[in-house]
């Protein structure tokens, strides 16, 4: 990734108050993007769990697609820098990233996902089974 810092990078996700505080209600985004230097289109899942804040409407796609403009050097740090992100900004309950694309000279996809929780936050199977398709 190309040296850019957090507040940069985050600067579209505005904020608005959660409405609906104390319900596990899970927040999914699905995003296709070509990022820069790559030839193959990314598919990116983020799923979170708001607790105080939530992202106002657009803001989460204006986001990802400002991704695109920056090298990543794998999809784990990808993973991990959407994580550390919306961890960060929105200090949800919990996050979960996902990134997949086709490999490199086969009909094989690498995917590579990521999760984590607020440290007193332990997600029902329920809530588990809804952040993966």
């Amino acid at each position: 990734m190309t040296a850019q810092n957090r507040t940069e990078r985050t600067r579209k996700l505005a904020l608005s108050p959660h409405t609906h505080r104390g319900s596990e209600v899970v927040t999914r985004f699905e995003h296709t993007l070509t990022l820069k230097a790559d030839t193959t289109p990314t598919h990116i899942t983020l799923a979170f769990i708001a607790d105080r804040d939530v992202p106002k409407p657009g803001a989460i796609e204006a986001y990802l697609d400002d991704l695109k403009t920056l090298e990543w050097q794998s999809l784990e740090a990808l993973c991990a820098t959407l994580v550390e992100d919306i961890t960060d900004t929105l200090v949800p309950l919990l996050v979960f990233a996902e990134a997949t694309k086709p490999a490199s000279n086969s009909k094989a996809y690498q995917s590579t996902f990521l999760l984590k929780t607020q440290p007193n936050y332990s997600p029902s199977p329920f809530i588990e089974g809804l952040l993966r398709p």
